[in-house]
Parts: structure tokens; C-alpha cells; sequence
């Protein structure tokens, strides 16, 4: 019911792959860490700048608290005729580009931190970690892969089995496999037919040995025209197994007496697998 394909929100080569296919993860579990050794510098290097914009801030406030004795002094004197307008003027200019200058660094160190806390976030996303509960069912990264924060892999030929189910390019899938949904395409001419709440008998190509007892849960409103044929997408709970109806002991027959013990199927969950 449930399936979550799993990249990296960062670009990387990949250093430790921490799961295989069949792991059971819970929220939060590593699945895969990219090298931080670049991130990691990068935290350093802004980090040092960082400190270099906050001395800058420091020697601006320096400068303001200057031009403003300066100002505050000639003020003074000027009250004696001891100084002109102009010196009052030119240390009014002084002071107001001492304001400027400080604001501009202020605003850089702002910026530096912004980039800082944005590296550190690099850094953490360096270890992707699983957004739920459930089973790996497909793994398609190796430790010195490179992966995109875009495309998730990088173009591979061989690429691991079992990587993009449904059509997915991620490095990891998990999957919720307590809840089986089947995924049907119903034609125009029957899906007026099938109602939530009915009942299903599902069959799998792959499985001879068992049907599965199903519920509709889903079923789609707008239709999709693949060449010429209109489908709807109707989704049905698996609920559990059964015996083929062609295999299972008729009533009435000759030897309705002696009666077999109920044949026990393995689980849905045993039998089936994505993308069947």
C-alpha cells in the first residue's frame, strides 16, 4: 500500500551502503552515506569565514563609535566658533559611511551563516536515512557509485536487480509489505461494475499454487486512453490466501467422505512480491 523510493537529497560518491535487499528499516535507520570529506571541508572553510566577517562587524562598530566622538567633539568646538560647518559636514559623512560599512558586514555575516547552516545540512543529508518503516525491496547503489541529487544514480549498465520498480530511478526502495494493494487497469465497459467494498478473487502469473482473497478499496474517476483502449486504475487489498478453486475438493465427489486435511498457504506476504 505503501512505497517510498529513497535518494539523496546531495550529490556524492557513494562510501558505505548500510542495507540489502529483504532488511527490515524503521524511520531513521542509515541506509546509505556519501562522502563527507568534501562536505566537511566546506563546513571548515565557511566557518572560517564566518569568523573573518564577524572581525569585520567588530572593526565596524569600531569606526561608528569613532565618527560619532568625532562628530560629538567637533560639535562642541563648532558651539565656540572654533570649527567650521564644513568639518561638521565632513564628519557627518564620515559617520554615515562608518553606519554603511557596518551594515554591509553585519549583512555578510548573516549571509556566512545562512551558507554555514546550509553546509552543515549537506553534511547531515550525507547520510540518507529512511523516511519509514518496512522492507528493502530493491537496492541499486554500491559503495564508489556516484549519485545525483537529481536523477538519484548515475547512468549505470549494471545496474542492480530489482532497481526502479514501477518505473523508479532510486538508489533504495522500501516498501510497507503488511498491506498488499493490487493495482488493476479495468476497461470503460466494466469498470461501472466494480464498486468499493466488493469482494475479489486475484490470481498471480507467477503463482499456480494459490488465489488470493482481495477487497476493492480504490476505485479511479478519470480514465487514461492507451491506444484507443479508455483504463481505470482500481486498487484491491489482498486479505489473504486460498486454494485455487480448480484444485479444491468438489462436494458430492465419490470420496466426499473421507475428507483432507484444509491445505495451509503460506501467507500473501510469502507469496507476493512489488511489481508482480
Amino acid at each position: 500500500k505503501t512505497q517510498v523510493d529513497v535518494s539523496s537529497e546531495v550529490a556524492g560518491r557513494v562510501a558505505v551502503v548500510n542495507v540489502e535487499i529483504g532488511d527490515e528499516v524503521k524511520v531513521g535507520d542509515v541506509l546509505f552515506s556519501l562522502d563527507g570529506e568534501q562536505l566537511k571541508n566546506a563546513v571548515e572553510q565557511i566557518g572560517a569565514g564566518l569568523a573573518a566577517a564577524e572581525a569585520l562587524v567588530a572593526r565596524a562598530d569600531v569606526a561608528v563609535k569613532e565618527a560619532e566622538r568625532a562628530l560629538a567633539r567637533d560639535q562642541k568646538l563648532a558651539a565656540s566658533n572654533v570649527v567650521a560647518d564644513d568639518v561638521l559636514k565632513l564628519d557627518e559623512s564620515r559617520l554615515a559611511g562608518a553606519v554603511a560599512e557596518r551594515a554591509q558586514a553585519a549583512a555578510n555575516v548573516e549571509r556566512t551563516r545562512i551558507d554555514l547552516n546550509r553546509a552543515k545540512d549537506a553534511l547531515r543529508r550525507a547520510k540518507v536515512q529512511a523516511p519509514q518503516q518496512g522492507t528493502v525491496v530493491a537496492v541499486g547503489v554500491e559503495v564508489g557509485r556516484v549519485v545525483s541529487s537529481s536523477t538519484g544514480l548515475s547512468a549505470s549498465p549494471d545496474a542492480a536487480l530489482g532497481l526502479g520498480i514501477g518505473g523508479s530511478g532510486a538508489p533504495v526502495v522500501i516498501a510497507d509489505l503488511s498491506e498488499l494493494m493490487v493495482r488493476l487497469d479495468v476497461d470503460e465497459l466494466d469498470v461501472s461494475r466494480v464498486k468499493v467494498g466488493q469482494t475479489a478473487i486475484v490470481k498471480a502469473q507467477g503463482i499456480k499454487d494459490a488465489e488470493f482473497d482481495g477487497v476493492v478499496e480504490r476505485v479511479g474517476l478519470m480514465g487514461r486512453d492507451i491506444m484507443g483502449a479508455v483504463l481505470f486504475v482500481v486498487d484491491v487489498k489482498v486479505t489473504g490466501s486460498r486454494v485455487p478453486r480448480d484444485r479444491a475438493p468438489q462436494k458430492g465427489a465419490a470420496d466426499a467422505a473421507v475428507e483432507s486435511p484444509a491445505t495451509v498457504l503460506p501467507s500473501p506476504q510469502e507469496l507476493l512480491r512489488p511489481g508482480m
